[in-house]
């Protein structure tokens, strides 16, 4: 495959991570997932049949050209606190599926709640590693 015209679309580096999250949809339907990288403008998650339910229970929605938002919230550690909690409104950017029962969402930031960018930023710096 012609590589030559594959243009990078993220804004901030990646950082490889494994911390376990819950994401919240609009409706307020709850699901575990994983982080298993993120930026300072994005994040991937991981999850099973039940997170793709929380955040897609029916095929056909009102309006299938917006993007469908959602919470995640997860905890890092930081060099000021053991660990700093992270509350993120998030818009799903793609979905994948890897195996039967595994799906892989990419997803950019909306919102940063109770200022849980600098924790983030904090986290990145002292303790993240790059892919």
């Amino acid at each position: 495959m012609d590589t030559t015209n594959l243009i990078e679309q993220r804004r901030e580096p990646r950082f490889r991570t494994n911390f376990a999250a819950g994401v919240t949809s609009f409706r307020g339907d709850r699901s575990p997932a994983r982080v298993t990288n993120l930026s300072l403008s994005g994040l991937q998650l991981t999850g099973d049949h039940r997170l793709m339910h929380t955040l897609m229970p029916n095929i056909r929605r009102e309006n299938p050209h917006l993007p469908i938002s959602f919470s995640v919230h997860f905890r890092v550690p930081t060099t000021t606190t053991s660990v700093a909690a992270i509350d993120l409104g998030c818009k799903l950017v793609y979905c994948r599926r890897r195996r039967t029962n595994l799906f892989v969402l990419g997803c950019n930031f909306t919102v940063f709640e109770d200022h849980c960018e600098e924790d983030l930023r904090e986290y990145i710096e002292h303790f993240g590693q790059r892919l």
